[in-house]
């Protein structure tokens, strides 16, 4: 009795094993293949450069760097 149970037991699982191997691998549906759309053409429009709103910006105020020494000798050095 025990013996055909285990029989059955494994040809079931078998059967279940080839099912679900045969759904993922060979009825998976293929990907579409990719369509490449075509690049949109850019257009800039320098008339903005001649208008008085150019005029009305102002620049970045330049930033120096610090004159005194920033950070530790040794940053790898841990803290006592």
């Amino acid at each position: 009795m025990p013996e055909k149970f285990f029989k059955y037991l494994i040809l079931i699982c078998l059967v279940i094993t080839f099912v679900i191997i045969l759904q993922t691998v060979f009825l998976r549906e293929k990907p579409a293949p990719s369509v490449v759309s075509p690049v949109p053409k850019i257009e800039v429009n320098f008339q903005i450069l001649d208008s008085g709103r150019i005029g009305q910006l102002l620049p970045f105020l330049k930033i120096e760097a610090p004159t005194t020494t920033v950070g530790r000798e040794n940053p790898f050095k841990p803290y006592k």
